[in-house]
């Protein structure tokens, strides 16, 4: 393995999350030194960041250990233009005040965040409904018309190798075959990475989204392979990819 350390974040509102302890825990038995920090710390300058740590955070965490250490934060890309035929559904980018107004005219729409941050959770805008969430008009977000899952599965990539899959709306599991296609048409765009599939209501295997490999979650996966995910990916970004 590249590094002999790992800095994990300690809590993220006051709580230790089971992501973090499966990074400390996996860390440690492949004899890696584990040191806690916080993001006060670490926006402090508290934090001993150097190129030879692994770090793990959540995403806002991420992106300020990337600024310090001058490393460019990849543009998010949820949905590849390569893995459209995937989808399933019209998706299409646009702005929340621009959603709320087709909501408005009596269409419903699935809606997030379209930046790096995820500034808040997708939710359904109803028809007729208006803005449930304190962010600016003018925020660039995701629109998708509104499908129903039977399921939804993470994905875990490493190397263009499917290395875990792991449930967060249980059920029918995706198609597998589907999965390896999409896998293969990305290629190595990154590293590491986690696509998100699920089963739709007729039975369709669709993409859900992807998802960058770093300061994600685990949603259960093997603490190695977890790691696995983090070092690949965190390797990657530090030598610019």
């Amino acid at each position: 393995m590249r590094f002999a350390r790992a800095l994990v974040q300690e809590s993220v509102n006051g709580r230790r999350s089971a992501e973090f302890e499966s990074i400390e825990r996996a860390a440690l038995a492949r004899g890696l030194v584990c040191d806690r920090f916080t993001m006060k710390h670490l926006l402090r300058g508290r934090v001993p960041l150097d190129r030879d740590a692994l770090v793990a955070g959540d995403i806002p965490t991420m992106h300020t250990a990337m600024r310090q250490l001058g490393v460019q934060a990849p543009a998010p890309d949820d949905y590849p233009e390569i893995l459209r035929p995937w989808l399933h559904r019209r998706v299409w980018r646009s702005t929340l005040g621009e959603a709320v107004g087709r909501a408005a005219s009596g269409e419903a729409l699935f809606v997030k965040p379209a930046g790096a941050l995820k500034r808040f959770a997708g939710f359904v805008l109803a028809p007729g409904g208006g803005l449930m969430v304190g962010a600016s008009r003018r925020t660039q977000v995701w629109c998708s018309e509104v499908v129903s899952w039977r399921s939804e599965f993470r994905v875990f990539v490493v190397g263009g190798e499917v290395i875990g899959k792991r449930p967060y709306r249980a059920g029918e599991e995706p198609d597998g075959d589907v999965i390896l296609a999409a896998v293969e048409a990305l290629g190595l765009d990154r590293a590491a990475y986690a696509i998100d599939f699920g089963v739709l209501e007729d039975g369709t295997t669709a993409l859900v989204e992807r998802n960058d490999g770093y300061g994600i979650g685990s949603y259960g996966l093997d603490d190695g392979a977890y790691l696995d995910v983090l070092v690949t990916r965190w390797a990657q970004l530090l030598d610019g990819g």
